[in-house]
């Protein structure tokens, strides 16, 4: 047709964009959620919750921030033996409401923050009873 007269604004957000995709100085942006229902446990330290989210509902999966599966050995006689982490979280928190506190990324880009079911922090619990370990704790065999 010919030439255009106008700019288009949205030329230059795409420049921007593009220069800041591979840039790793740019923050993540941490939502700002402090509490959801539990609708489905992923894996064993992984929920997905509802909650609302700028005035919507909104879906998002947390990790359980320092659980790491308890691997059992074969001649464990724990009585968790045959109770793993996946099934006590899904016995406790399918259905209830929880509080999340420090909501972070780990280095994979994954959410995770301290879950607790009323004043029980869930995190701790499952290190407790044997379940998890706590990833800043160093085991030796």
């Amino acid at each position: 047709m010919g030439w255009v007269s106008f700019i288009d604004p949205f030329l230059f957000k795409d420049q921007r964009l593009q220069y800041y995709g591979n840039n790793s100085n740019i923050p993540l942006y941490v939502p700002n959620i402090n509490k959801g229902k539990v609708i489905r446990i992923v894996d064993y330290n992984t929920i997905q919750i509802v909650a609302i989210y700028l005035n919507k509902m909104s879906r998002f999966m947390i990790s359980l921030k320092d659980v790491v599966k308890r691997d059992i050995k074969p001649d464990d006689s724990s009585a968790w033996k045959n109770y793993t982490l996946y099934h006590y979280l899904e016995k406790t928190l399918i259905d209830k409401i929880v509080h999340i506190r420090n909501i972070s990324y780990s280095s994979k880009g994954v959410l995770m923050g301290d879950i607790y079911l009323g004043k029980n922090h869930i995190n701790k619990i499952v290190v407790e009873i044997g379940l998890a370990t706590n990833k800043s704790v160093k085991f030796s065999d």
